[in-house]
């Protein structure tokens, strides 16, 4: 695994061990970002789910400002800060470690808005709408809000939501969603 494109490109990444996180496929990864070109330089964004943080160090390798990485399981934890570290990005880096739904509760509690929100849940989430509708409150005016899921399993838009693009990728679909009106 690596950075495809940007200021660390062709830099390696680490992914943690076992079955318990599945780092985006390079290819995907690169079609995602293909996708989100146009709003990526000096985005703030935010990789829920973030297992190896690839998605979010992506976006700062591609010109994002900022990026904020959710993710709770203490393996994958210390993979992000250790890819954060190789590539020199910790001073636009924040990790924050917890429940991804109680994360995103609270970031907007605190007022925090993003431009890109990542969301790459595990493919067994019971209601992968739940995770989009959670981070609606943290988006920007013309954010837009990317789901990773399983080939024919993207929900529909939620309320105040509008799909923008939806892609396969073998076994892999990504739906990209944005405020009605936003895009």
């Amino acid at each position: 695994m690596r950075i495809i494109s940007g200021e660390a490109r062709g830099r390696p990444l680490v992914a943690p061990k076992g079955r318990g996180t599945r780092p985006t496929r390079d290819m995907v990864r690169e079609a995602l970002f293909d996708m989100l070109a146009a709003y990526v330089p000096g985005a703030r964004v935010l990789d829920g789910f973030a297992g190896s943080g690839a998605l979010a160090l992506e976006a700062l390798s591609r010109g994002a400002s900022h990026a904020a990485l959710i993710e709770n399981a203490p393996e994958a934890l210390a993979v992000i800060r250790k890819n954060i570290a190789s590539l020199g990005m910790a001073d636009r880096a924040r990790v924050i470690p917890g429940d991804f739904f109680r994360v995103a509760g609270r970031l907007a509690v605190a007022g925090e808005r993003f431009d890109i929100v990542l969301l790459d849940p595990p493919y067994a989430i019971e209601n992968p709408g739940g995770a989009v509708q959670a981070v609606v409150g943290l988006c920007t005016p013309g954010a837009v809000i990317s789901l990773e899921h399983a080939r024919g399993g993207a929900p529909p838009a939620p309320p105040g939501l509008a799909v923008i693009k939806s892609k396969t990728y073998g076994d892999t679909g990504i739906t990209i969603y944005t405020l009605e009106g936003g895009a």
